[in-house]
């Protein structure tokens, strides 16, 4: 049977409401209220006889790596309705998405899998990871002479989000946050966060967190959940580490997401807490030469690799692509001689990332190339582990 692969139109709600219900358990009230906070021109439709049988939602923004944003579109609610499901449809679905990218001129798709199987079958691998921080506050540091937090109120947002924008490029994996992903820095499932800040000696906000304390009624006591904390300078870390040791009366651990490591975790005088891999992500390159040329690269680097890449479902980017680094910035240009780095689609995003070594993605099986050209390719795409605080 034919399928129409389209974007969703208003009559289409319904019906999304429906399948997103299916595959996440949700409420019909949720699942409207969420679908409505996207242009219908970001949702796709899959239809079978004019009804929607399967949905995909977009959400345009970027995502740093080597210190610059390149362009990204993140994934989420890919549903299929309960009777059409086994039949391939979301493979249809994602194929349609990715190959749309491709041509768009998109570098790269980001999602969080509910599958690893279905995505990899689309050229997605996994790339990066969110983890899971329970930290005992009557361990956090205590830094004496750190300058005060304060409250902050609706006017201090913008300061907020132009402080994220000064740390996040140090972060590799890090969302360039759209209004979407910040709506849900302040209110997230019916939660409700309040935001507290740290001023540098120029009146600018050099740090701040997003904090609710969650009950604990086996005790009486209570959990401080941060769904935000941002620091721009070791003063502010200090003193946001500072101000949540004070909750220690009645406050048991302080629960975040973040990388494998995080500030408050590095200033503890001793480590008492829990690192738990929360949810791997999972990253495509859709454009290979956009990938290529909009990423950062170390600054004091001269090199030039070429590389051979499979990829069954955007075929734009198979073949041979010369990658010449510079001054911390790429030149990509079609073909290419010499030695080359052979990959599958799904290597290449594991080592864009620096998620994998070059040499990690050969014995996975998604790389292929001598000694020499996987330790070029190692310096080229060298970076600290990729991870992400957000989750959409």
């Amino acid at each position: 049977m034919t399928r129409e692969y389209s974007p969703s139109q208003d009559q289409d709600v319904p019906a999304l409401v429906s399948l997103i219900i299916d595959a996440f358990a949700g409420t019909a009230d949720a699942s409207e209220a969420w679908l409505r906070t996207h242009s219908p021109s970001n949702i796709r439709v899959l239809r079978e006889s004019e009804r929607p049988v399967a949905c995909a939602l977009r959400i345009p923004m970027a995502q740093h790596f080597g210190g610059r944003a390149v362009s990204m579109v993140g994934i989420a609610g890919v549903a299929v309705t309960p009777v059409h499901r086994g039949a391939g449809l979301a493979r249809d679905m994602m194929s349609r998405v990715v190959a749309e990218l491709a041509s768009e001129g998109v570098a790269l798709s980001t999602l969080y899998a509910s599958t690893r199987p279905l995505y990899r079958q689309v050229g997605y691998e996994s790339a990066g990871c969110r983890f899971s921080h329970r930290i005992s506050v009557a361990n956090l540091a205590r830094v004496r002479g750190s300058p005060p937090v304060s409250p902050l109120t609706e006017a201090d947002m913008p300061a907020a989000r132009t402080c994220y924008e000064r740390a996040s490029p140090a972060q590799q994996g890090s969302l360039v946050r759209t209004e979407y992903c910040w709506s849900r820095i302040w209110k997230n499932q019916g939660d409700v966060f309040r935001g507290f800040g740290v001023r540098g000696p120029d009146g600018s906000l050099d740090g701040y967190l997003a904090l609710r304390q969650q009950p604990k009624p086996e005790n009486g006591h209570h959990d401080l959940i941060l769904n935000d904390f941002v620091a721009t300078t070791p003063a502010a870390a200090s003193a946001l580490s500072t101000f949540l040791a004070g909750f220690a009366t009645m406050a048991d651990d302080v629960v975040l997401y973040a990388g494998a490591s995080h500030p408050l975790a590095l200033l503890m005088p001793h480590h008492h807490g829990a690192v738990t891999l929360h949810e791997p992500w999972m990253l495509r390159v859709c454009n290979v030469p956009a990938a290529l040329q909009e990423r950062g690269y170390p600054a004091g680097l001269s090199a030039t690799l070429v590389v051979d890449v499979r990829d069954e479902t955007a075929a734009s980017n198979a073949g041979l692509w010369t990658l010449s680094v510079e001054g911390g910035a790429a030149r990509v240009t079609r073909g290419g001689s010499g030695p080359v780095l052979s990959l599958d689609i799904r290597g290449l995003a594991a080592i864009y990332t620096s998620f994998l070594s070059p040499a990690q993605a050969r014995l996975a099986g998604l790389a292929q190339g001598s000694d020499e050209t996987l330790a070029q390719a190692g310096a080229i795409f060298a970076g600290p582990a990729p991870s992400m605080s957000d989750f959409f």
